[in-house]
């Protein structure tokens, strides 16, 4: 399946922009709730946010590259928006330094610092007229569906209903395609530009679409995977550019769709 944006239910959060979702953890900081029973990570309470998203990575001066670093925070909940501690999260950054992974605490939350590289060695030509580094997160958890008729269920209700048929929810649930770098903002894979992030544990090399089933638990539509779990993710980006500052000549910010 295509990746796309998420709906306006799953609601910006934090201020944070996002390519595929600025969507809000399911639990609050500091409240009190209960681990999760399942272990499985829902693909709608899967978080990707920063705590800085905006940086200023060149010297207001003499537009030189400088040094820059921000927190990428992971908060990761079941189905019923319950934290699910002790889960190995992926992150894969198409520039930059960045722990490969973190594990989830308590609250279903990790953290890693992002840093910018050094420019001369390593600065993709692509990034030259955007500024705009992506960041993806992904690990083991069910799809998410859209719940039509409020059962728990993905059934034919959910497959024909009207947001079932548009945006992510084709056929009423988020089909995942393996995680990639969305470089070009069009919400689908294009081979040669976007970055594609190999999950297959055989080692396959190429592009993964989504496998047009639903991989998930609670299912009795004609879309039900036999496969209840799959890799899903979550994209965002970080944008060197300060809109505040003279930035080198002809850059333009063309993170945001």
């Amino acid at each position: 399946m295509k990746k796309i944006l998420l709906p306006t239910i799953l609601a910006l959060s934090l201020s944070q922009l996002s390519c595929v979702s600025g969507e809000e953890p399911a639990f609050g900081a500091g409240e009190e709730i209960e681990p999760s029973d399942t272990g499985v990570v829902y693909r709608q309470n899967f978080t990707l946010l920063f705590s800085n998203f905006a940086l200023t990575a060149f010297d207001p001066d003499d537009y030189s590259f400088k040094e820059s670093s921000t927190d990428i925070n992971i908060f990761i909940a079941d189905r019923a928006g319950a934290p699910i501690e002790g889960r190995t999260v992926n992150i894969r950054a198409d520039w930059g330094i960045a722990s490969p992974s973190c594990t989830t605490d308590s609250s279903g939350k990790c953290t890693v610092t992002w840093t910018t590289a050094d420019p001369n060695d390593s600065f993709p030509n692509y990034l030259s007229d955007t500024y705009c580094v992506r960041i993806v997160a992904y690990t083991t958890g069910e799809e998410a569906f859209h719940d039509e008729n409020g059962n728990g269920v993905l059934d034919t209700t959910d497959e024909v209903s009207a947001l079932g048929n548009a945006g992510n929810f084709t056929n009423g649930f988020f089909d995942m395609s393996e995680p990639f770098f969305d470089r070009d903002n069009d919400n689908t894979f294009t081979a040669g530009y976007d970055g594609p992030i190999n999950t297959n544990p055989a080692g396959i090399a190429g592009f993964d679409a989504g496998d047009g089933e639903f991989n998930g638990t609670n299912c009795t539509s004609s879309f039900c995977s036999a496969n209840t779990t799959t890799v899903i993710w979550n994209e965002s980006y970080i944008d060197l550019k300060d809109e505040t500052n003279a930035d080198p000549a002809a850059a333009s910010n063309t993170c945001a769709p």
